[in-house]
């Protein structure tokens, strides 16, 4: 996680927030990245779509795929493997690590159903025309219902190999048939009561992946690279593979058949499986799924959700991505660039971009494999690069100097579990005990170790050339040790531990801009997230507890401190609540929506400009595990609180910088004074007035407008009373 770096991801969120002192308003939208990784597709007799994602729940769409409801999340259901239908519309799934779960009322409410299911992984589903439900379990074999999933029992004779990817049934005569991962295809003609291997003309080893039947009634089964059909009830196979691919599942339409496979393509044939062509315009990732609705259909990806074509008789479809609803992504960290794009990593499905401060999202993850897992992504705040952790096949990390259109491996960077860069630019990255730097953009990397008792660095925060890193661990084994702190950049190491009741540190956060506070002279204060007990502050030598633990939220996902907008100085997010606190003021609490997955929040946030709405001020960011992002604009509460009289004289720096042609410029007054705020180049002189009057205390803004100007640097000064400072702004054209 990447809690509470001193980077604008992770300490702003707070100063989008506009409250009072009695409530927190901010109003919560889904807006992506979209898509996904989709284990299963199903349709009903009414041709609805149903898909069951990794990370996010089950889905459902009426419209074939134009916009999709969510009818569970992944709370509730971990990890739903398989979906089927009765003719009542009852809704069954399998998961991989909770068994069985059933809807009577279209996904209103769900019943976990385990009786005499003595496995919990179920890998497929299947409804005969009988009514019964069979499950097909690994390990287990295949359970069998006949009340509606109330109760279960093993039909598992002469099943040689228990191990069931996948069942199927023939219309017209009942047949069952049982695709299993290493003894082949299984036939049974009786309902279940027992079972044949069918393997003629299947050669060894026989580790099927799908087996699926056609309107036509012959029968297919896939195995690796290698697709069969037999048109004698299973009695024979014959091969009908297309160009040398991994076949994951096949679908029927009316006038052809589509196989979606593990090597990024999706193949049609239009001849029963004799010919195959290639179709073209989709992504380059793995396709898990395929399903017809009609003449709809629908494939399921590793990672982008899913894709529709209107199947024709041509060779080739056109395909659409259709995931409008479909947020199911796990974000696992957002950062922004020095130019204002937003890049946001996800569990399985890549690097993500916004160009409109996170309205919309578009993949950028040209280079990256689609089953690598993303641990956290940092954009370095001077060249714009952006890092990437990672662990996959690849066995690296990555870096992008061009916006995420293509990637560099970074050995270095593979596996970390925390990445972040400084003021300076440097790359930090925590990987097991030790702490990785790069000095040169992440070309070249140095390792220091603050403890060999570490067992994972979780996240890492700056103060100038002052790094802390908090060491833990969460739920999972290993050891803790609280938090780190280096003042020489990284090259040694000392325990920062002095009053701290929890060393299980999850995230840790140090007060922005701390020269302008009113913090002691000691060290700026730091607030540390803890698994178990909360929030703590260090300031004036010591980690104290806040009032986050009196109110009992214990797991904090993320945390920031020393907002200077608005006043703001503690911001936490603990598994469903969004916590804020003003200097002397009580602590807010926001529950977030309930269509998020609220007990896994990551606690990943950023503040930028609001630039899509009237209302003066930011918008928020917040990553979610498997509700996407959320996005979050500021509405002013009119409960009759005022919002807070600066306490301080600031001057903030211009956004977006570099600019072109204009450029907004933030500022802060604490008491009623004359104020100006010029314009000057690098040789002093003066080239704009965009202040210079009477301003009563508060925050003000003003656009400054370079059209006229050069490209170059210049400097903007804010006079206020006796209160005086300067900052850079760079003019590109």
């Amino acid at each position: 996680m990447n809690g509470g770096r001193v980077k604008k991801s992770l300490i702003l969120i707070a100063a989008a927030l506009l409250f009072s002192s009695a409530s927190l308003s901010q109003s919560f939208t889904s807006v992506g990245p979209y898509g996904g990784w989709i284990n299963d597709l199903a349709t009903d007799a009414a041709g609805n779509i149903y898909a069951a994602t990794f990370v996010g729940g089950v889905f459902k769409t009426t419209d074939n795929g134009n916009t999709w409801v969510q009818i569970y999340n992944d709370t509730l259901i971990i990890d739903p493997r398989a979906i089927a239908l009765n003719s009542s519309g009852h809704i069954f799934i399998g998961t991989s690590v909770q068994g069985f779960f059933r809807s009577t009322n279209g996904g209103i409410s769900w019943q976990k159903l385990n009786n005499a299911l003595n496995t919990t992984n179920v890998r497929t589903l299947l409804v005969p025309t009988n009514g019964d439900i069979l499950a097909g379990c690994i390990p287990g074999g295949i359970y069998r219902s006949t009340d509606n999933g109330t109760t279960f029992t093993t039909i598992n004779i002469g099943l040689t190999n228990t191990d069931v990817i996948s069942l199927a049934t023939k219309m017209s005569n009942g047949y069952l048939f049982a695709a299993t991962d290493g003894g082949g295809v299984f036939r049974s003609t009786n309902a279940g009561a027992d079972w044949s291997a069918i393997n003629n003309g299947i050669p060894s080893p026989l580790q099927m992946n799908w087996v699926g039947v056609s309107p036509s009634g012959d029968i297919y089964t896939s195995s690796g690279l290698f697709l069969y059909r037999s048109t004698n009830n299973g009695d024979s196979w014959a091969n009908v593979t297309a160009p040398a691919t991994g076949y994951a599942e096949i679908a029927f339409a009316p006038n052809a058949m589509y196989a979606a496979t593990y090597t990024s393509v999706v193949y049609k044939s239009t001849d029963g499986g004799t010919t195959w062509t290639q179709e073209t315009g989709l992504p380059d990732i793995s396709f898990l799924n395929v399903i017809a609705s009609g003449t709809t259909i629908i494939t399921g990806t590793a990672g982008l959700g899913t894709y529709r074509s209107n199947g024709t008789s041509s060779p080739s479809d056109t395909w659409t991505q259709v995931v409008n609803g479909m947020t199911n992504t796990h974000v696992v960290a957002i950062d922004e660039a020095p130019n204002g794009d937003l890049y946001a990593a996800t569990l399985l499905t890549g690097v993500w971009r916004s160009t409109d401060t996170g309205l919309t999202w578009f993949s950028a993850s040209n280079g990256i494999p689609p089953a690598d897992q993303l641990f956290d992504l940092t954009v370095s705040p001077t060249t714009g690069t952006v890092f990437v952790s990672a662990i996959g096949l690849s066995a690296r990390g990555y870096r992008s100097t061009n916006q995420g259109t293509t990637w560099i491996n970074v050995a270095s960077l593979y596996a970390c579990t925390a990445v972040a860069c400084n003021a300076q630019g440097h790359v930090f990255a925590g990987f097991g005990s030790a702490v990785r730097r790069s000095t040169n953009d992440g070309v070249t990397w140095t390792s220091s170790t603050p403890s060999t008792q570490i067992a994972k660095i979780a996240d890492i925060a700056f103060e100038r050339d002052t790094v802390y890193v908090a060491t833990g661990v969460g739920s999972g084994f290993g050891t803790s040790r609280g938090v780190y702190r280096s003042t020489d950049n990284g090259n040694t190491w000392g325990e920062f531990n002095n009053g701290l009741t929890d060393l299980n540190v999850t995230t840790i956060a140090v007060r922005r801009d701390s020269s302008t506070l009113e913090s002691g002279p000691q060290c700026p204060p730091v607030a540390a997230g803890t698994w178990g007990s909360g929030v703590l502050e260090f300031e004036n030598g010591t980690w104290t507890t806040t009032e986050v633990t009196a109110q009992k939220i214990r797991e904090i996902r993320g945390v920031a401190v020393g907002i200077s907008r608005l006043d703001i100085d503690m911001l936490a997010i603990a598994v469903s609540l969004l916590y804020a606190r003003r200097p002397g003021a009580a602590c807010v609490f926001s529950i977030l929506p309930t269509y998020t997955t609220l007990e896994n929040l990551s606690g990943l946030v950023m503040e930028i400009p609001n630039n899509n709405s009237n209302t003066a001020g930011l918008v928020a960011l917040i990553g979610t595990n498997g509700g996407g992002i959320l996005r979050g604009t500021n509405i002013i509460n009119s409960v009759g609180t005022e919002p807070a009289i600066p306490k301080r004289f600031l001057l903030e720096q211009n956004y977006p910088n570099p600019f072109n042609p204009s450029t907004k410029i933030v500022y802060r007054v604490k008491s009623r004074e004359s104020v100006s705020l010029k314009v000057f180049d690098v040789l002093g002189r003066e080239v704009a007035t965009l202040v210079d009057e009477i301003k009563n205390p508060g925050e003000h803004a003003v656009t400054f407008d370079g059209g006229n100007l050069s490209s170059g640097v210049y400097f903007y000064k804010l006079r206020a009373g006796d209160f005086v400072e300067t900052k850079k702004l760079v003019l590109l054209r």
